[in-house]
């Protein structure tokens, strides 16, 4: 055996000898608390993330079992049956005769650029006129 490997009890060591292995061990000591403290700050580190993603995922079951409810009020509203008879429109007289808005006609029709109500164009008649005198599929003479 060579002599560094040989063991020596320490009390055979030269004071210089302790020396050097107490630094040694002191430096060991150091580096094993820089390692603890690393880890701890890892760990930390792990529990915040751990706590965000547990978070992010209770978002995300909140805002899936949201999406859910409101599919199935759209795929409710969809499968809902619409009313197969239109409403009737509005009877009216106009110049000695009597008229009525079409059952697809609109509640409000744009004349000129601007919205009218079936009654508003019945009670008007220049905009009944209009209507009227262009032939339009949306009053029928009765």
């Amino acid at each position: 055996m060579s002599e560094k490997n040989k063991k020596v009890p320490f009390a055979e060591l030269p004071a210089e000898e302790l020396q050097k292995v107490a630094i040694e061990l002191q430096e060991k000591e150091i580096q094993l608390q820089e390692k603890e403290k690393s880890l701890e700050k890892k760990d930390n580190d792990l529990d915040e993330l751990m706590k965000k993603n547990l978070e992010m995922a209770g978002n995300l079951v909140e805002k899936r079992a949201n999406l859910e409810k409101r599919e199935a009020a759209v795929a409710k509203k969809e499968a809902s049956p619409k009313s197969s008879k239109p409403e009737p429109g509005l009877e009216f007289e106009f110049d000695g005769g009597n008229y009525q808005f079409s059952d697809d006609a609109p509640k409000t029709i744009s004349i000129n650029g601007k919205g009218y109500t079936q009654e508003e164009i019945a009670a008007d008649e220049n905009l009944a006129l209009a209507l009227i005198g262009g032939n339009s599929g949306l009053i029928i003479k009765k």
